[in-house]
């Protein structure tokens, strides 16, 4: 009796880890937020085939550069968007997501605000056009160490271009301020 009622719990314990193990799986490929990563593969792709040339003004504290780059790989155009992706279960309650409707309950926006101030990534929005596309992503990056505080600025608007604003505030020198304006033009 005693040897049938080890065995029945053995077996339990084994179903049970089992089905947790399962559980864990399906909840890492759960799409929390919004997916940057996702999206920026899908838009690189998007913009390869429309051969865009890219229109860059660098401006490094006051100091403009411009050039037009023919040849664009735009995964590599787009890849610092795609690496402030905040979609990771772990983070699931670092974020507040809110919706933004119009009157007729379309999806406008998607502002996903820090609720923890250890997060280098302090604001994310999502803008939909009227036909549910993706109109334009904000996000807003921070970072401190003992020499220097970072705080950039990331701007996505599809079809039209992008913007990194970057400003540095180094201790004992000046500050830095880096804009990067990226215009497709055809």
């Amino acid at each position: 009796m005693c040897y049938k009622l080890l065995q029945f719990l053995l077996l339990l314990a084994i179903l049970g880890a089992c089905t947790t193990t399962n559980t864990t799986a399906v909840e890492q490929n759960t799409t929390v937020f919004f997916d940057l990563e996702d999206y920026f593969e899908k838009e690189a792709t998007r913009l390869n085939n429309k051969a865009y040339q890219l229109k860059k003004k660098l401006t490094i504290d006051g100091k403009e550069e411009e050039q037009v780059q023919a040849v664009v790989k735009f995964e590599e155009e787009l890849r610092p968007f795609a690496r402030l992706n905040i979609n990771q279960p772990t983070w699931r309650d670092k974020y507040h997501p809110d919706s933004v409707f119009s009157a007729t309950q379309q999806l406008e926006a998607i502002d996903y605000t820090t609720l923890d101030e250890s997060m280098k990534i302090t604001k994310l929005v999502i803008m939909y056009d009227s036909l549910s596309k993706v109109r334009e992503i904000y996000i807003e990056k921070q970072s401190s160490s003992l020499i220097m505080n970072t705080q950039e600025t990331f701007i996505y608007q599809a079809d039209k271009g992008y913007s990194i604003h970057t400003f540095q505030d180094i201790k004992f020198f000046d500050d830095k301020e880096i804009l990067l304006e990226v215009e497709y033009i055809r």
